[in-house]
């Protein structure tokens, strides 16, 4: 996909489009793309454990690929992979629970906000993504990698002090993509986004964990797969 300034739906709809082409480069990005919302959802939305959560993270990345054929509306996709997700996690304690469980119960109105913030995290990292490289570059290595002042002054030759403004002035540069980009999700709430606080937006970009790289590579690899059988 082209580094190009595009919405998160935008990017949805553009790589929905290409995976029912046929794209398996595409496929690939959709689940990179996708692979901390999933995960973050299950563990933290739903707390599943470990296990059950890379069972529910394939199985949806497995629906999603079986029926991407299907979707009328591409940009409507995040909306079906919540469903999704939402649904085998549901499915995946009432499974575990030797009681029967009621909706509130597997799905209360925490797990609905923790999932709202989730989707407010993923947009925020998409606009990172059109963000100058120097921002790129000191953003993700501090929210995604989850790396030091320190470290990454030793990784891009800068003191410390430099990688501390630097954040706060891209954080603002951030707010503005969002708005450039029209972010249905989080600029639906346009004033408090842009008046927001550093720590709002970064509690919200460290809200959406990356999922286990050996969880995106097996789902990563089913195109190649169905190809090839």
């Amino acid at each position: 996909m082209d580094s190009v300034q595009v919405s998160t739906f935008e990017l949805e709809e553009q790589l929905v489009v290409q995976c029912q082409a046929g794209s398996e480069e595409a496929w690939s990005e959709f689940v990179t793309h996708f692979s901390g919302y999933v995960f973050s959802i299950a563990k933290d939305g739903f707390h599943l454990g470990m296990h059950d959560a890379e069972e529910v993270f394939q199985e949806t990345f497995v629906r999603a690929y079986e029926h991407l054929g299907e979707i009328r509306d591409p940009r409507a996709i995040r909306a079906w992979m919540k469903q999704v997700v939402r649904r085998l996690c549901i499915d995946r304690l009432r499974s575990r629970s030797h009681e029967l469980l009621t909706d509130d119960e597997v799905d209360s109105p925490e797990t609905n906000e923790r999932i709202e913030q989730l989707e407010a995290s993923l947009e925020l990292r998409t606009a990172v993504a059109a963000l100058p490289a120097h921002c790129r570059e000191v953003l993700e290595r501090f929210f995604f990698a989850d790396r030091g002042y320190r470290t990454i002054g030793r990784e891009l030759a800068l003191p410390p002090g430099t990688i501390a403004s630097r954040i706060s002035r891209c954080l603002s540069r951030l707010r503005d993509v969002l708005f450039e980009t029209g972010s249905e999700t989080v600029v639906g709430h346009t004033a408090q986004v842009y008046v927001a606080s550093d720590e709002t937006l970064v509690e919200l970009l460290a809200a959406l964990r990356p999922a286990p790289a050996d969880w995106v590579n097996v789902a990563c690899q089913r195109a190649a797969s169905a190809q090839s059988s």
